[in-house]
Parts: C-alpha cells; sequence; structure tokens
C-alpha cells in the first residue's frame, strides 16, 4: 500500500441523506481486503476495573470487531477513558438507578459502519459495517425477552430491510 493508502485514525463522521450519521473510513483500500473480518465476543463483567486486561486481549488477538456485554458503564464515563481511538465505539449503558449490564460494539477505524437505527430504551445495538461492497449488520443485545417491545426491536436488528 502506498503511503497514502494507510488507513486513518481518525474516520470522517458524516449525516446521512435520512438525517442519521455514520462513520465512513478516509481511505481507499482496506486492510481488511484479501482477508476475514476479526470478531471477538467478550462479557466484561465490569470494564472499568479491566481496561489493561481487556486491552491486551485486543492487542493480542487483533480483531476487527469487538463485541462486548456487560460493560457496566455508565453516561458519565467517556469513550476515551476505556476505548482507544482506533477503534470507532457503540455504547448502550443501564440506567444509572441498576448496577451491571451494558453492551457496545468496537469497529476498526479504517472500516466503515455506522448505526442504522437507534433504540435508547433497551441495551441493544445495531451497527451496519460495509465491507468490499458487502454490507454486514451486527447486533448486540441483553434481556430483551422480558417485553414485546423489546422483541420488536429484536426483529428490527434480525431484519434491517
Amino acid at each position: 500500500m502506498a503511503e497514502s493508502d494507510e488507513p486513518t485514525t481518525k474516520p470522517e463522521r458524516r449525516e446521512t441523506e435520512d438525517g442519521e450519521e455514520e462513520y465512513v473510513a478516509l481511505t481507499v483500500g482496506h486492510m481488511t481486503e484479501g482477508k476475514p473480518l476479526v470478531f471477538l465476543q467478550v462479557n466484561c463483567r465490569s470494564i472499568c476495573n479491566k481496561i489493561l486486561e481487556f486491552w491486551n486481549l485486543i492487542d493480542t488477538c487483533n480483531p476487527d470487531v469487538v463485541i462486548g456485554t456487560e460493560s457496566w458503564l455508565s453516561e458519565e464515563i467517556n469513550n476515551a477513558e476505556v476505548f482507544r481511538d482506533d477503534y470507532i465505539t457503540f455504547r448502550r449503558d443501564r440506567s444509572m438507578s441498576t448496577r451491571g449490564g451494558g453492551v457496545f460494539i468496537c469497529v476498526k477505524n479504517y472500516i466503515d459502519c455506522r448505526e442504522p437505527w437507534t433504540d435508547y430504551d433497551f441495551e441493544m445495538i445495531a451497527v451496519e459495517v460495509k465491507v468490499r461492497d458487502t454490507k454486514i449488520f451486527l447486533g448486540n443485545c441483553r434481556d430483551l425477552q422480558s417485553s414485546k417491545r423489546g422483541h420488536a426491536s429484536y426483529r428490527k436488528i434480525s431484519s434491517p430491510n
């Protein structure tokens, strides 16, 4: 790859025609070309007290996408306190009234991605990843069986079109 084709560490944020926000890689060539995406799923059970172990795992596995549950994060905790800037982080924290919960999806910052829709009532995230003219829809959720509305939100993830 030429130097100008190296993946950027700061993806461009832009608004789509329907008013949604997406993150777009600023490079022509992606490091993912010619190789499969690497996914890592982790149950953190409080990422704040395991940040070093979490990033050691990330450095060892070098995943393109990290899907995490039980982050135990709250709105008071900024992404920069936990996550590095070589990933775009989407997260849904549990309300302050209860301990535990929370989900996140981190995508390498040279991969085009966006949240196709948002539902703040549930611990649920949907992220669309674009690689080599292919869209992949990822979902991460917790405890949706407790409500009918949760089931409806789950159907949005499983049938995004």
